[in-house]
């Protein structure tokens, strides 16, 4: 298993949505819809890779099923963006910047993960 640490959110993930998201000019923006209703937006800079799982779809749509927002660290995923960007001339220090991003759901499997340089929270 990936090491990792959770993130902590102003409303908790657990049982929360993952009503859309999208990339635009580097970004990705992540809506979710917690579990009391309330709204929170998450919005990855400078976002080299992503990779999703159904993380929207049917079962999102009748039930929650989000559970935590992690960094992960030394997972295969960053290392894989690493060693693309390294194969198109970044330098180490640009490179050592990316982060890897993680949405769960309750059976503790990521459903969206995003390699980006950082994460806001709204």
């Amino acid at each position: 298993m990936t090491a990792y640490k959770s993130i902590p959110t102003p409303v908790g993930l657990h049982d929360g949505n993952l009503i859309r998201y999208e990339r635009h000019r580097g970004q990705l923006i992540a809506n979710i819809s917690a579990w009391d209703a309330s709204k929170l937006t998450l919005v990855f800079r400078d976002v080299w890779m992503v990779k999703e799982f159904d993380a929207i779809g049917p079962a999102n749509e009748i039930e929650g099923s989000l559970s935590d927002l992690r960094e992960c660290f030394d997972s295969t995923l960053i290392e894989e963006a690493k060693r693309r960007m390294k194969d198109i001339h970044y330098s180490d220090a640009e490179t050592n910047k990316l982060r890897h991003f993680a949405l769960y759901d309750d059976a503790d499997t990521p459903v969206l993960e995003v390699i980006a340089y950082s994460i806001e929270i709204r």
